[in-house]
């Protein structure tokens, strides 16, 4: 059942599953597909079984900068999982994979039936807050280099095989600074044999050099994802092995 590659869906009881199974439906989740947009109504709730979904906050000149990164540990549009609720970012794929949908109408009927349900639903919600709440004081304090590092671990997470189809102009977008920024971070990190970058395509050559130089927001983050909704996988994208958080 490919449901259960979101841990989300995963973590929930049978009876809660059957609850949602029947208004859930497979989609693909292509690079640049965007969820929704700032002060638009919520309309589906989404559970990426791939790929790395970005939420950004907009500004008034129109530049982007990323709040959370999240992937198949959770699920997307749960602000109206119990409530009609507006989005506060523009939620878009980064990095294309697959996953599953179905309408926020839905889950809020569901959500009315069950307990368990909303707790779950809560807990998720927590634990995106958090992360966003992580990302402000990682933006604010630490320098370009480890935030690069924190940010290429998370996706490192959520990717399958040993490269991030990321070009530096989406990282420096990513992380709100300038792509001059990014261009003598990475050439650091590829001069220490930590990354390469070929033609849009970031390699981990070293996870464990790259976890060193990473700031402390990358373990923060995972250890509260743990705590909240139980162990999230990391996979090492050096040879594709997956292993779990400790």
């Amino acid at each position: 059942m490919p449901y259960k590659a979101n841990l989300f869906l995963a973590g929930l009881s049978g009876e809660d599953f059957g609850r949602l199974e029947s208004h859930i439906s497979l989609t693909d989740m292509p690079l640049g597909r965007e969820f929704c947009a700032p002060e638009a109504e919520i309309e589906r709730i989404w559970f990426p079984f791939s790929g790395v979904v970005s939420l950004l906050n907009v500004l008034e000149d129109g530049s982007e900068v990323e709040c959370c990164t999240m992937g198949n540990d959770t699920a997307f549009g749960l602000a109206a999982a119990q409530e009609p609720a507006r989005s506060f970012t523009r939620d878009v794929i980064q990095i294309g994979g697959d996953g599953a949908a179905m309408s926020a109408r839905a889950m809020r009927g569901a959500c009315s039936e069950s307990a368990s349900l909303r707790t779950a639903v809560q807990r998720h919600f927590r634990a995106m807050m958090g992360f966003m709440a992580q990302s402000v004081a990682c933006n604010a304090r630490h320098k370009v280099e480890a935030r690069l590092c924190r940010w290429l671990l998370t996706c490192a997470e959520y990717v399958e095989g040993d490269y991030l189809p990321l070009t530096q102009e989406v990282i420096a977008a990513m992380l709100g600074v300038q792509r001059t920024s990014v261009t003598d971070a990475v050439a650091g990190l590829q001069e220490s044999a930590v990354i390469k970058v070929v033609r849009g395509k970031v390699t981990i050559l070293d996870l464990e050099a790259l976890e060193l130089r990473s700031c402390e927001c990358h373990e923060a983050t995972r250890r509260r994802l743990g705590a909240l909704i139980g162990r999230p996988i990391r996979r090492a994208p050096v040879n594709g092995v997956a292993r779990e958080v400790a």
